[in-house]
């Protein structure tokens, strides 16, 4: 009796503890089980008298609490379901968090990829302005001004700026690096010097007669200079006349170009409008940049004084320094619809020979017995005659290109060997 009352006991205080919270209690009616339970057992001990059938009792009212709790616990859950499923059906579109997951997981590993491509990037730029931060520290005063939007630093100036070539730094005309991110920057860094020394150049070509080709002579370096002034008003479109230089100065046979891939790396669709070109052996290579506008287009050229690439160029004097022989613009401005100005610039330098023997075969003459500065003049005034003719030749080389335009038809590349071919032989570096 003792032990029935004891178990009765226990299972009352549990059902007690439980019977607070209907919802999560394991009997829906926890006090109405314990009373159950205790009549039982009172009914069982006034009943029975053998133990053995009070505990088979006994285990079948335990038995019967059991299944009440099962019950009880299987109804919660029903009631927790209908709950879900009600806030599923108001919220039918819930978000898809592995989808969002594995999208997270995507952008993470492309903003890692981008972040080592940054860091390289970066690490290539530091390498290019140790490179060229040295490089311009001697830059002259009229390209400072644009040189601060691609580097910070501060540069001095040294001397004046002049379009004549020997007086200009050799490092306006140098292609430094044989492959990469710096020979890429040089090829810019030329062809944009020039171009934005435009106003520069048309002040220049103001102070001389149009269609001059004047002699401008520099003792200090050995060195003589012809300028070439032109003008024309053209009946075509500035688009056709753009055009037209294009296919004479940047279309040129591959055979003849140099650097095509690192021009294509650095330029991207830009690559059509310039040009590294190999004029012949022993003479300096040329690069052409075109820059096209609404109502104006130039086009740049230049010599190559240094190259970090070649082996052909000839090194004159001590150090690094070459001679660079040539520096022009085309300007091409937009009158109307049909007319366009064009005028040209060129300064185009000649070095001293280094012997009378040089003198002789240039000339075709024996210079033995002449002064050595008449044997200097004769040979400048014959290079200011054979650029006059060279002058004739190029007009006759743009009006042919220019029809070819306007009568959209493909145009064949004039073979520029021809520029060179009308010069006498002394007009090549020995």
């Amino acid at each position: 009796m003792r032990l029935a009352q004891s178990w009765i006991r226990s299972i009352s205080a549990r059902a007690m503890s439980t019977g607070d919270d209907e919802t999560s209690g394991m009997i829906t009616d926890a006090t109405y089980a314990a009373h159950e339970i205790l009549a039982d057992a009172r009914d069982i001990d006034g009943m029975e008298s053998d133990p053995a059938v009070r505990k088979r009792m006994y285990n079948r009212q335990k038995l019967r609490d059991m299944r009440r709790e099962q019950r009880g616990e299987l109804g919660r859950l029903h009631a927790e379901v209908q709950e879900c499923t009600r806030r599923i059906l108001e919220h039918p579109r819930l978000l898809p968090w592995k989808e969002v997951a594995d999208e997270l997981r995507q952008d993470l590993g492309v903003a890692q990829v981008r972040n080592q491509d940054l860091k390289q990037a970066a690490a290539r730029l530091r390498h290019v302005l140790q490179v060229l931060v040295p490089w311009t520290q001697a830059m002259p005063c009229g390209v400072v001004r644009f040189l601060h939007l691609y580097l910070p630093v501060r540069l001095t100036c040294t001397r004046k700026a002049s379009l004549l070539p020997h007086q200009s730094d050799w490092r306006h005309n140098a292609l430094l690096g044989a492959t990469g991110d710096v020979r890429g920057l040089s090829y810019k860094w030329i062809t944009e010097r020039l171009y934005h020394n435009t106003d520069m150049a048309l002040a220049q070509y103001e102070r001389g007669n149009e269609g001059m080709v004047s002699l401008v002579e520099s003792r200090d370096d050995a060195m003589s200079y012809v300028v070439i002034r032109d003008q024309r008003i053209v009946s075509a479109s500035l688009a056709q006349v753009t055009e037209a230089h294009r296919r004479i100065y940047c279309r040129v046979p591959l055979t003849t170009r140099l650097d095509h891939k690192v021009i294509v790396d650095a330029f991207g669709d830009e690559e059509e409008n310039i040009v590294h070109r190999f004029v012949g052996a022993g003479e300096p290579s040329e690069v052409s940049r075109l820059f096209e506008g609404e109502t104006r287009s130039v086009l740049v050229a230049t010599n190559i004084g240094v190259d970090d690439s070649s082996e052909n160029a000839a090194v004159v004097g001590d150090g690094p320094r070459r001679h660079n022989t040539q520096q022009g613009w085309i300007v091409n401005d937009r009158l109307s619809d049909n007319v366009t100005r064009v005028r040209e610039f060129w300064t185009l330098g000649f070095p001293a020979l280094p012997s009378l023997q040089a003198y002789a075969v240039a000339m075709g003459m024996d210079p033995h017995g002449m002064e050595i500065d008449d044997v200097y003049a004769a040979y400048t005034r014959r290079q200011e005659s054979a650029l006059r003719e060279m002058l004739q030749h190029c007009r006759g080389l743009f009006y042919d290109a220019l029809r070819g335009v306007q009568a959209d038809q493909p145009h064949p590349s004039p073979n520029l060997a021809s520029f060179y071919a009308i010069l006498p032989v002394v007009t090549r570096r020995s």
